[in-house]
């Protein structure tokens, strides 16, 4: 099965690597949001990164795992390129790399992974299906991996939407405070007295 695939520590996937991450991208939306998210990935996560992306392609490409990417090529065709199976098999692809990595401190570096994996389907999927992803599809098989990855990850997209609204606190900076406090001034100014 392709859980069988072995995968080594970040930086130990031999020779597949050279040559798996030399595979590029030629549909230019596709390789636009591919160098967007490699220029924003930080340093600290850039390690387990490459070991995800080099790992899905190796799953992808692999002489003893690529049948499994034709049959979903296969199947996305019979079930007329639809953004749901799209997006269930870019997650599959991205679980089965961060469970076979057995690091659980590989996850955040699994959703921009999953998301540049997400480049390589979908230009195989057009070429094998000889069709052509407008930036909308894109976009919406975009929205639906991270939130099924979110979903699979147990991430309150609340939580994401809160921390984007308010900003995110600076090193030794309190959080921002996003409700007024209670009428009648709170606890301090309860048990103060007020």
């Amino acid at each position: 099965s392709i859980r069988r695939a072995r995968f080594g520590r970040p930086g130990s996937l031999g020779r597949y690597k050279e040559h798996l991450m030399a595979k590029t991208i030629s549909d230019p939306i596709l390789s636009q949001i591919k160098s967007g998210i490699e220029a924003k990935i930080p340093a600290d996560l850039k390690k387990d990164y490459l070991a995800g992306v080099t790992a899905g392609l190796k799953l992808m490409y692999a002489d003893q795992t690529h049948p499994f990417m034709q049959g979903f090529l296969q199947t996305v065709k019979a079930k007329n390129n639809d953004p749901q199976v799209i997006a269930h098999g870019v997650v599959k692809l991205a679980t089965i790399i961060q469970n076979e990595s057995k690091r659980p401190e590989m996850i955040p570096a699994i959703f921009p992974a999953a998301l540049v994996l997400m480049c390589y389907v979908l230009e195989d999927i057009e070429k094998a299906n000889g069709i052509q992803f407008t930036k909308e599809q894109v976009a919406d098989i975009t929205k639906r991996v991270v939130f099924q990855l979110m979903k699979v990850y147990k991430i309150d997209p609340q939580k994401i939407h809160q921390a984007v609204k308010t900003g995110l606190p600076k090193p030794g900076q309190a959080p921002p405070v996003t409700a007024p406090p209670p009428a009648g001034g709170g606890l301090l100014a309860q048990a103060g007295g007020a």
